[in-house]
């Protein structure tokens, strides 16, 4: 719990603009990504038969780690880099940025669904109700397995996806720079 009060303690600690900004940034993120996976699906013929099994809370709670995880892993980067570096040219800096801590944030994300979905689907029980140890020693090797593999794996996508985004924020940053000159 010690790595919680001190990520706690870390966002308490930012100015009133990291917080501003790391906000508009993980929200648009989100939102994009979102957007993204609903046009691949509508585009795959699925997305209807997605929408149908989708259960709305689940939908909320997915979309809120997922904001939430941006949201830390971008007022991260943001205070890697600097308020004052977005006042020169922070390009090297943003997409070192986007790469270490959209990798993160892959990771972050991947771990909490994947411990989600052990902590759903892992507690087997017999008929009498008592808990069978075989389901959740199962369960919990393939959450070593998954937790690994799927590490890595959610490591290059968002590392992947944290570069696309700093080269889109450089551009709106680029962009609001010339309107306010």
């Amino acid at each position: 719990m010690r790595w919680l009060t001190s990520s706690i303690a870390f966002v308490r600690g930012r100015s009133a603009a990291e917080l501003a900004l790391a906000f508009a940034l993980s929200t648009f993120q989100a939102g994009a990504l979102v957007v993204l996976i609903v046009a691949l699906l509508f585009r795959g013929g699925s997305l209807g038969e997605t929408l149908d099994d989708l259960d709305t809370s689940v939908g909320v709670a997915v979309f809120a780690w997922l904001w939430l995880t941006g949201f830390f892993c971008t007022l991260k980067a943001v205070v890697r880099m600097g308020l004052q570096s977005l006042r020169d040219d922070p390009l090297p800096d943003m997409l070192a940025g986007g790469i270490v801590w959209g990798g993160a944030n892959g990771v972050l994300f991947f771990l909490g669904v994947l411990l989600a979905l052990v902590l759903n689907g892992g507690a087997t029980f017999d008929s009498e109700g008592e808990p069978v140890l075989a389901g959740a020693v199962s369960a919990l090797a393939f959450a070593m397995v998954a937790g690994v593999i799927g590490s890595v794996v959610a490591w290059v996508f968002g590392a992947a996806a944290g570069f696309v985004f700093a080269v889109v924020h450089r551009v709106l940053l680029q962009f609001a720079k010339a309107v306010v000159a």
